[in-house]
Parts: C-alpha cells; structure tokens; sequence
C-alpha cells in the first residue's frame, strides 16, 4: 500500500514507525546484547551469537516467514547477496533464502572449513573467507564451491581493499600487497610491501585505491620523509615512486627536494 516506515533501534529495543505521521507500528526488545537482526527486502532478520536460531518475519507486521535452527553453534555474522542472506558460524559458511519454501528448507548450500573463520567479505557475486590458518578462500555465491585459494602471511593483521568495479581485489597483511581478480579469487600479482597502517593521524588509511590504479604511502626510516608508489592495481607494476619532505630541515639551510622515478 505504498507505505513507508523507518526503524528506530534504542539499546535493545527496537521501533517501527510510520514516516507520514511518526505512529508506532510495532515495538520489540531484544533479549539479550547478543541478540542481532538485519533488514534486507522488507524482511528482518532476527539472529544471536549463543543461539543457533534464526527467524525471518515481515517486517510490516512481524508474521513469522521461516526459521533455521541446523547451525549447532550461534552466529557470527550475516550478510547478503541478493535475495539471500549468507551466514558465517565460527567455521562454516551457509547461504539461506529469506522467502517460505513450503516442503523445502531454507539452505541453498553451506560449506566447512577446516579451521576457524577469521573474516567474511562479500565482492561482487563471491565471498573471501580468511581462516585463522592463514587460508583465503574464494567461494561462489550461487553456489559454495571453492573457486580458487591463495595464502597470507599474517592472519590476525589483514585488511581488503576493493570498489565494488572488476578491477583487482588487494589484499595487504603487513608484509605483502596481493592483486586477487575479484570474479574467480585468482592470483594476479604479489609485492613485498612494509607499511604501518595510520602512521599519518590525518589519513583514515595509507592505502588507496584510484580506478585502476594503487596508491601505497609509506614511512622511510627518516621519520620527516615520506614514499608513495603507485602500482598499476590489475598487473602489481611499479608505476612511478616519489620520496617526499614532510616538512623544512631548517637545520640544513635548504629546502630538500623529493626525488620522483619512473
């Protein structure tokens, strides 16, 4: 009926109020801190990280849609993709649907790792999923098959970097820049690459990305220095580097001058 509420959440109390004149649709209280939920195509999801239960209402009118209760452990985290909802549980992974499949579970796949999940990231159609191992696994969405693997060299110390384009995923773990190809998980490139992450209090991260292109700032060991190299993000080359002053050496009597190398 072309109705348009907004969720109010405060503490664990949970509110569904109506756009047009602020009346209360529904209220709700979570049980417990532990207690989560996600919204995804006028669905909500109800789930916990000590309860292996997951309850998908309406979120109009609360009308329970289904249930899931085989996970035997609680929930990490859950995310999306597209008309699904995928599930992480310490060490497995499970894509559900989120409509009533009348005699026929939820579960479109699930997958089992050999040791724990450390990270769950969702590009374009497939999920990245890091175990504590060290173990980067490209998994399928449509259907959890592994399409590739690749290795990192510090589990606990790993960001992504990606822009939602078909350009490179880039992994960094302290010690190496990755190019992963975001559409099969495969490796394209690996560089040697020491940069200590927020080293500048005015940058958010030292690592950027710019179309097709990688920008890495890094500190020398002259603390008034600074290195930026640009790689090409698809193929891991060297584009250009340049090593710049931060600030004045007035003790020299001379403004040093970065060098810039092609």
């Amino acid at each position: 009926n072309n109705q348009v509420f907004i969720l109010h959440a405060k503490g664990t109390n949970l509110f569904l109020l109506s756009i047009m004149d602020g009346s209360l649709r529904w209220e709700k209280s979570l049980e417990d801190k532990s207690d989560r939920y996600l919204v995804h195509n006028n669905k909500i999801i109800f789930y916990s990280k000590e309860n292996p239960l997951i309850n998908i209402s309406n979120i109009i009118d609360q009308n329970l849609i289904a249930s899931y209760n085989k996970i035997n452990d609680g929930v990490d985290s859950i995310f999306t993709l597209d008309n699904n909802i995928i599930i992480h549980s310490n060490r497995k992974i499970l894509s559900l649907q989120t409509s009533s499949r009348v005699f026929r579970s939820l579960l479109n796949w699930q997958n089992i790792f050999s040791d724990d999940i450390v990270s769950v990231n969702i590009i374009l159609k497939n999920i990245f999923v890091l175990t504590r191992s060290g173990g980067l696994f490209c998994v399928d969405g449509n259907n959890g098959e592994i399409k590739a693997e690749s290795r990192v060299n510090d589990y606990s110390n790993v960001s992504f970097y990606h822009d939602s384009t078909k350009n490179s995923l880039v992994v960094f773990d302290g010690s190496f820049l990755m190019g992963l190809d975001p559409n099969n998980g495969k490796s394209l490139w690996k560089i040697r690459e020491f940069s200590h992450k927020h080293f500048i209090h005015s940058l958010t991260d030292n690592i950027q990305l710019s179309g097709n292109r990688l920008v890495v700032l890094s500190p020398p060991e002259e603390k008034s220095q600074l290195i930026i190299k640009t790689y090409n993000r698809n193929t891991g080359e060297l584009l250009w580097l340049s090593d710049e002053n931060l600030w004045v050496d007035y003790g020299s009597g001379a403004l040093k001058k970065g060098k810039t190398f092609t």
